[in-house]
């Protein structure tokens, strides 16, 4: 079983890394839910697939994609998958972010659930993602 949420993690990860969004659609539930922390734009709670994909344009949107973010650990539980990733990016206007971040994997019946992020430098999403 670890194997599969493994994978399930790795797919998810990487559709929404290359923007793949069929991809990261059946991989998530139309419910689910992820949260952030923070104030800005990416901050908060969202919920639905739609939302899921809104969040991901807008990350990518400022800067943060491959290679600037580097996924270093994967680690799985009995349910979940924990992602630990470091991002640093410079926006056009030079704003900067150098961060390490985890995101957990709430899956169930082969689909995310749930995201749980947490990040390093809250005021620096802040300062980021006005």
């Amino acid at each position: 079983m670890s194997e599969d949420l493994l994978e399930i993690g790795r797919n998810f990860f990487y559709s929404m890394i290359g923007q793949d969004w069929p991809t990261v659609r059946a991989l998530i539930t139309d419910d689910i839910v992820w949260t952030m922390p923070g104030t800005s734009r990416i901050s908060g709670t969202v919920q639905g697939k739609d939302a899921v994909v809104e969040r991901v344009k807008r990350v990518a949107a400022a800067g943060v994609r491959l290679p600037r973010i580097e996924l270093r650990h994967m680690l799985v539980g009995e349910t979940t998958v924990m992602v630990f990733l470091y991002n640093k990016a410079v926006a056009d206007d030079g704003r900067e972010i150098d961060e390490h971040l985890a995101s957990i994997y709430h899956i169930r019946n082969d689909k995310v659930v749930a995201i749980d992020t947490l990040v390093t430098d809250v005021d620096g999403i802040n300062a980021f993602f006005i």
